[in-house]
Order: structure tokens, then C-alpha cells, then sequence
């Protein structure tokens, strides 16, 4: 049956979902910042609007009443006011619509930067706050319960912790292994955690078409973490060059902390939620799998 679809932060994730969601049949409103990006996706069921998600604007330019409301939207820009400005901000202006009408469903993807462990422990979703978590965890973390303890619109809520995102064009070790010469800054000896953009897509309508996936958040992993050394040495062996060696006393400008004492992540994420509730399960289960689609 055609339905009417709403994606807010139409952009890496989002284009992918506008994308199967028109080749199934569905309209389908796009919110960005970005004109460029909504201009990759055309098709005549395709409704492009140009706007902030934390600002009214787009609120008239949308169905009030659709099937479906995805906000996957990104930092708004560096710092914390990036993400203030994107999560919280960006959730208060979903809240006053979707109160002034009547979606069906909305699914946001949060991220697994709610948990706050350096142990290489195994998280679940139950896991994730607590008084260590950096202020950025916290953001992220106050934005789904915004969400999700709303007594309006809650129960039609799920949040979807996504791991870290790859797939085709967007591929950021793979890049950094390339141009290391020989050298990676930072450890190699902590879990990551990732999921393809593929496996993103097919959790969005698994989480949708659930009758029991309201009220509730879920992560999203692949469901075996490598070592980023152990990843990095993959990589290096399938472009054909030596591995690089780590440097602990280097650093690099997309290093992440997610507790208040600096600590990188390093926990392994459980999908058994998603796959209990939904069905789901990754077609793609490792950084191998998916890198073999991409055609590494």
C-alpha cells in the first residue's frame, strides 16, 4: 500500500532510506539543511524541503499525519552545540509537530555513544547513561528519552542506537589506512563496533512494520566486533600493503571520547533486542561482509 514517508537529516542515512522507501512504492518528504543532497534523489514521488530540522520551517511543508517519520539526523557542526542544536533541538521541534499531528510511527537513530565503557565489556540497551558518560553521550542519550518518555507520542517512538556507519563512499579507516604511511595515531588493541548502510535500511522497516517495537530503543550492530588493529591488518593485506603500526602518542582529530575522563570507547555491542523483538539480523555480520559488497 502507497504511504506517505518523512525523513528529517535526509542525508547519508537518510538518502538510503528515501531510496527503497520510492522503490516500494511510497511518497516520500525529505527535510536537509542541504540542497545538494536532496538533489541526488530524483523521482517524481520524491519531495525535497529545505530546511534546519530544529526550526518550525518544515512542519507545513510535510504530511501531518504520515505513515512514518524517520529523523536521522547528524551534528549540526563541531562541539557541543552541534549536537545541542541537531538532538535536542532538533527532537523539541519533531515533539511540537508531530503533537499538532498525528504520525503513525517515528523512529530516530541515536547512537551507541550512550554507553560510556572503556572495558571491552559487552553493552546491552538497559546499559547505557550513568554519572561517566561525556556531555556529548548525555545529549544523545536526553534526546531519545525526550522521545520516548513523552506521554503523547512515546509509545509510537523507537530509537535506533546505530554502531558506527560504512558502506559504499563512506569508509573512514579504510581512507586512513591509505594515506597512513605507515603509521596510524592512537591504540589498536580496543573493540569497534560498526553496521553497514544496508543493514541500517532493512532495521528502519524491520522497527517500523513491528507491532511491538514502540516505547523502545534497540542497538544496532553487526555482530562481530573486531579489534581495530585486527581490522586495520584486513584492510591493509586486501589493498595490498603493509599494515601500519599504531602510534599511542599521536592523536588525530576525529578521536572520540565517552566518558569524562577521555576514555576512547571500547565495549561490544548486543543486538539480541532488535533480532528478539523484530526478526532482524544484519545481512552483513562482520566489516569483511560488507566490505566485499563495497568491492574492496
Amino acid at each position: 500500500m502507497r504511504k506517505k514517508c518523512v525523513i528529517l537529516g535526509c542525508g547519508y542515512v537518510g538518502t538510503a532510506v528515501a531510496r527503497n522507501w520510492l522503490a516500494d512504492g511510497h511518497e516520500v518528504w525529505g527535510v536537509s539543511r542541504n540542497s545538494d543532497t536532496l538533489a541526488q534523489i530524483e523521482h517524481d514521488s520524491f519531495y525535497p524541503v529545505v530546511a534546519d530540522v530544529d526550526t518550525a520551517e518544515w512542519h507545513a511543508q510535510v504530511p501531518s499525519s504520515p505513515a512514518i517519520v524517520l529523523n536521522c539526523v547528524s551534528t549540526a557542526g563541531p562541539g557541543i552545540e552541534g549536537y545541542r542544536k541537531s538532538y535536542i533541538g532538533g527532537n523539541h521541534s519533531v515533539l511540537d509537530w508531530a503533537r499538532a499531528g498525528n504520525p503513525e510511527r517515528i523512529v530516530y537513530t541515536g547512537s551507541t555513544a550512550v554507553y560510556p565503557f572503556t572495558d571491552g565489556r559487552e553493552v546491552w540497551e538497559d546499559d547505557a547513561g550513568g554519572e561517566d558518560l561525556a556531555e556529548s553521550g548525555k545529549l544523545v542519550l536526553e534526546s531519545e528519552k525526550m522521545l520516548l518518555q513523552d506521554p503523547e507520542i512515546g509509545d509510537r517512538c523507537t530509537v535506533l542506537r546505530l554502531a558506527g556507519i560504512y558502506g559504499p563512499s563512506r569508509h573512514h579507516l579504510l581512507d586512513a589506512v591509505k594515506r597512513s604511511n605507515g603509521v596510524l595515531p592512537g591504540r589498536g588493541d580496543y573493540f569497534l563496533n560498526l553496521i553497514f548502510l544496508d543493514d541500517i535500511v532493512s532495521a528502519v522497516d524491520a522497527v517500523w512494520h513491528s507491532p511491538i517495537a514502540g516505547g523502545k530503543a534497540y542497538n544496532l550492530a553487526d555482530e562481530t566486533p573486531p579489534t581495530k588493529e585486527e581490522m586495520v591488518s584486513w584492510l591493509a593485506e586486501r589493498i595490498g600493503c603493509t599494515a601500519p603500526k599504531f602510534d599511542p602518542e599521536a592523536m588525530d582529530g576525529r578521536r572520540m571520547r565517552v566518558n569524562r575522563a577521555g576514555g576512547s570507547p571500547n565495549r561490544r555491542v548486543k543486538i539480541d533486542r532488535i533480532k528478539q523483538d523484530t526478526g532482524w539480523s544484519p545481512k552483513y555480520r562482520s566489516f569483511r561482509d560488507g566490505f566485499e559488497k563495497i568491492g574492496l
